[in-house]
């Protein structure tokens, strides 16, 4: 398990939105966060990098956003949601390549640094980043010791 932190600034990400989503590799793979994947690679440019963006409410359930980085408001499409993901710390997991599904496999990195103690997750918004290569990228909120 090897992970990097990093400091991101505050990024709007635009796109579609489903209720009750948990972060983890099975809802990466549901079929409902696939099609929306999907929908939105349709309308981008090709070799745009897809967002999929877990918020939780006061409740502890998370919704997901799944779509691209906005510069502005402005750029948002009618018809679509945005959520600001805010700046902080975040502990960054690719994959290993020890499972043969790559984002399986980082999920499973990030499970496995809760666990150990590795990362303390702050609470705060998590994603994922899909390459157009397939490469995948996920960002976990942390609190730093």
């Amino acid at each position: 398990m090897a992970f990097r932190l990093v400091a991101r600034p505050t990024t709007i990400v635009a796109g579609l939105v489903a209720p009750g989503v948990e972060p983890g590799p099975e809802s990466s793979a549901s079929d409902l966060v696939t099609f929306l994947r999907e929908r939105i690679r349709e309308r981008e440019p090709a070799g745009t990098d897809i967002w999929t963006v877990y918020l939780p409410d006061q409740r502890g359930v998370s919704n997901v956003v799944v779509g691209v980085p906005r510069a502005e408001v402005q750029d948002v499409p009618v018809g679509d949601v945005f959520v600001t993901v805010p700046a902080g710390a975040f502990a960054v997991f690719e994959a290993s390549m020890t499972l043969p599904d790559r984002t399986e496999d980082a999920w499973s990195q990030v499970e496995e640094a809760v666990a150990d103690g590795g990362v303390t997750r702050a609470g705060g918004p998590e994603f994922e980043c899909l390459a157009a290569d397939g490469n995948v990228e996920i960002f976990v909120s942390v609190l730093l010791r």
